[in-house]
């Protein structure tokens, strides 16, 4: 497997795995959104031989009444593909990335209420849930990742004590 930014010349890779996460998605919606994330080097692949498994949008530093904070905006995997470990080592990769934003006082990102793998794999990471939460999604954060982060078990957070 091999992480990469994505380049213009995957655009057709991640339209095709957009529209078969997201069945109602448009072509507008893909040239409007999607497409620019890939153009503006925001966006993370995972690919075995040249094909698209999954993809991240991110990094993304937004800034809040708190400060600057590392935002996850999106990761997918290919349907065919889940439950093996690559939304893992996609979301490492990032987790990664972002503790180089070393003006991030948190990363944060936002889950569905009814996505429970999501959810597991986010609290691996150290992320908990804003114990404020309305309506379907919910609003995850932690601290930078070198705060957490397990020295005897890189890309693991620490068991909790």
């Amino acid at each position: 497997m091999l992480i990469r930014k994505l380049k213009s010349s995957d655009t057709a890779q991640v339209h095709k795995l957009v529209q078969i996460t997201y069945t109602e998605t448009t072509q507008d919606n893909l040239e409007a959104y999607w497409d620019p994330q890939i153009i503006s080097g925001n966006a993370y692949g995972i690919f075995d031989h040249n094909n698209l498994l999954g993809f991240a949008i991110s990094p993304f530093v937004q800034q809040s009444v708190e400060g600057p904070y590392f935002e996850v905006r999106e990761i997918i995997i290919h349907k065919d593909h889940c439950n093996k470990g690559l939304g893992t080592q996609l979301f490492e990769t990032l987790m990664a990335i972002s503790d180089s934003y070393t003006e991030a006082s948190k990363a944060a990102l936002l889950v569905t209420k009814n996505n429970a793998a999501a959810i597991s794999l986010y609290k691996k990471f150290g992320f908990t849930v804003d114990p404020d939460q309305r309506g379907s999604l919910l609003d995850m954060n932690r601290p930078p990742f070198s705060h957490i982060i397990n020295s005897d078990n890189p890309g693991h957070a620490p068991a909790p004590e």
